[in-house]
């Protein structure tokens, strides 16, 4: 684009051919699966046949702003107890105190880092299992961690708050939120899963949402890599053990932005009807 007066904020604009594409994703290195990966119950000539998508991400500010969390990290964070000022809700180059976990991991937070302040929004819970699938979290701010003593207080200072952090609530550790551009990749092997959960709350999924998917690195999955939205139905016929039996059909899109351990964060990029949380990936 030679002159970007052309466009303005909001517009998608779409590379052509010979353009390289670029998604934002965790700067995190992917791990080596532990185990094998565990094959799925869709075949390779059974899966739904798609064109895929050149749609990418081109702003992940919201990410930013949110997170997710499994419960192993969470053990790890420490809480905002105490301030050195007489206030609840506190900001920038305010300082604090921070207790952490007694029997935390020492390496998890330590002293002359930056860290992130967040709170907690909600569960994310499997639609099938019921089994907790981490916590979704708000992004506060950042905090730099000047000091720990031998009962694990920290004393702290805030970097800078995007939104006031309360005393009691609001959780320091560290979060995935810093991102840089990497080139998609193919999948390596087919691996089916759920679509657990969506970072805002709601009934029905679009396009731009980012996403949970129940599967991870332990069962193949890499950062870059595409899940696919399918169904099998009839357009009539409402019973579920009929329209199982149909083939699976191509719906939608999901790029993976971050593959964890036991499962990932994604970006839907296209749909041809609305997603919901449950839906077969």
């Amino acid at each position: 684009i030679t002159n970007p007066h052309y466009i303005y904020p909001g517009e998608t604009v779409y590379l052509g051919p010979g353009a390289t594409p670029v998604v934002i994703a965790s700067e995190e290195p992917a791990e080596e699966p532990t185990e094998a990966p565990a094959p799925g119950s869709i075949g390779v000539d059974d899966a739904p046949k798609f064109r895929t998508s050149t749609r990418l991400p081109s702003d992940m500010l919201f990410l930013r702003q949110h997170g997710f969390l499994d419960e192993s990290e969470l053990r790890e964070a420490g809480r905002l107890v105490a301030s050195r000022e007489q206030k609840q809700m506190l900001s920038t180059l305010d300082e604090a105190y921070g207790q952490l976990p007694e029997r935390g991991d020492p390496k998890a937070v330590e002293a002359n880092g930056r860290y992130a302040a967040y709170r907690m929004v909600r569960e994310i819970v499997h639609p099938v299992t019921e089994e907790s699938m981490g916590y979704l979290v708000e992004v506060l701010g950042t905090v730099d961690v000047r000091s720990i003593d031998r009962n694990r207080l920290a004393k702290v200072v805030i970097a800078d708050s995007e939104n006031p952090m309360e005393r009691g609530t609001t959780r320091i550790g560290p979060l995935r939120k810093r991102f840089h551009q990497i080139q998609p990749r193919s999948n390596e092997s087919t691996v089916e899963g759920t679509l657990a959960g969506t970072l805002r709350q709601a009934e029905l999924i679009g396009t731009d949402a980012i996403v949970l998917v129940d599967r991870g690195q332990r069962h193949g999955v890499r950062t870059g890599n595409r899940f696919h939205i399918v169904e099998s139905k009839d357009g009539i016929t409402t019973d579920e053990e009929t329209n199982a039996s149909y083939p699976p059909e191509d719906v939608g899109e999901i790029l993976v932005l971050e593959a964890r351990r036991d499962a990932s964060v994604g970006y839907v990029t296209q749909l041809s009807r609305e997603g919901r949380v449950g839906d077969r990936v």
